[in-house]
């Protein structure tokens, strides 16, 4: 999901967000700004598989 990346990437202005946190801010939008059913599976692969978003998202 493009808006999870444009979270947790750290940015000249603003420290990229945990992928968990992240997550949350995904599903408080779902049904607003983003698709409630593919925010809940999103946010269960995350949860998931967290040690290689961890990883992910230390490498960039």
């Amino acid at each position: 999901m493009d808006s999870f990346d444009a979270m947790t990437t750290d940015r000249p202005y603003k420290k990229g967000m945990l992928p968990g946190a992240a997550c949350q801010e995904l599903l408080s939008l779902a049904g607003s700004h983003y698709d409630p059913e593919l925010c809940n599976v999103f946010a269960n692969l995350v949860e998931s598989h967290s040690e290689t978003f961890c990883k992910i998202t230390a490498d960039y």
